[in-house]
This record gives structure tokens, C-alpha cells and sequence, in this order.
């Protein structure tokens, strides 16, 4: 099934409603990375891992947001697991609001909702073991325990 920006509501007294979702107000910065529910974790792998050895990258920072976020954990545990102990990892949670256009057959409006976000930094550290691309043989720990470990 193809995944729209339009969606349309149980019909109600006035008519349908669809639904259009507007795309949030996103930074420039090449180093960002936004993932999308329909985007593949192997495309998302091999354009962090451009950023960081090809173009020289010291941070990235992932985004997700709603139901993306955990293909964004994801991502980000396949990139620390292929550079190991060379990347430090920050995390911060927290929600968005996002605005819905709502098209209904006399008039339009505008609702806002909050979606939930996760913003990963992933930082190449100066270490002498390892060269970058390269996987390093330590277990590391899991990105689930880096995110979410107690206060």
C-alpha cells in the first residue's frame, strides 16, 4: 500500500474530510538526517556512514519522529555497532507540534497535534584503536540501555 499525505475520514454529517499532513519545519544542515517511515535502514546506513568517511563529518545528528522513531534507534544501533567504541552517543526526547490541514466540503481547517521526537547525536571520538569504516570487535552496549538508562 502506497503511504499519502492525504487521508480521508469516515464521512460525518458535513461531508468527508481529508486530511492533509504538512511536512515539519526541517533544518538545512547537510550533517541532519530525517527518517521517514518508507525509507530503507540500508539507504539510511550508507548515507551516515558517507557523511562520516567521506565528507569528513565530525557529528550527525538522526531524527524521527511518531512512527519513525524506531527505525531511528534502529539506524543508530547499526552505526554504533559498525564503529564501536569511536562514536559517543547523546540522546533527547521530547514532542513536536505538527499541523494537519483539514479539507472538508464546505471549509477548510487547520488542527495542531503533538508527535512524539527523538533526536540522536552521534559524535566520532579521537581514538587510536579502530579506523573509521572499519568494525570494531568490541561488544558494545545496547542502544536501548544508552537511551533510556536510570537516573
Amino acid at each position: 500500500m502506497v503511504q499519502t499525505p492525504w487521508q480521508v475520514n469516515e464521512p460525518s454529517e458535513e461531508g468527508p474530510r481529508l486530511i492533509q499532513r504538512r511536512a515539519p519545519v526541517r533544518s538545512t544542515a547537510e550533517n541532519e538526517v530525517y527518517v521517514a517511515r518508507n525509507q530503507s535502514l540500508a539507504v539510511l546506513f550508507k548515507r551516515i556512514r558517507r557523511l562520516f568517511d567521506r565528507e569528513g563529518h565530525r557529528e550527525v545528528v538522526i531524527h524521527g519522529m511518531g512512527a519513525s522513531i524506531t527505525k531511528a534507534i534502529y539506524v543508530a544501533q547499526d552505526i554504533l555497532m559498525h564503529y564501536g567504541e569511536r562514536l559517543s552517543l547523546e540522546t533527547h526526547h521530547g514532542t513536536v507540534d505538527v499541523v494537519d490541514d483539514v479539507m472538508g466540503e464546505y471549509e477548510s481547517t487547520v488542527e495542531q497535534r503533538r508527535v512524539s521526537s527523538l533526536t540522536l547525536h552521534l559524535r566520532l571520538t579521537e581514538s587510536e584503536a579502530g579506523v573509521a569504516g572499519v568494525a570494531s570487535r568490541t561488544r558494545t552496549p545496547s542502544l536501548m540501555n544508552l537511551i533510556f538508562k536510570p537516573d
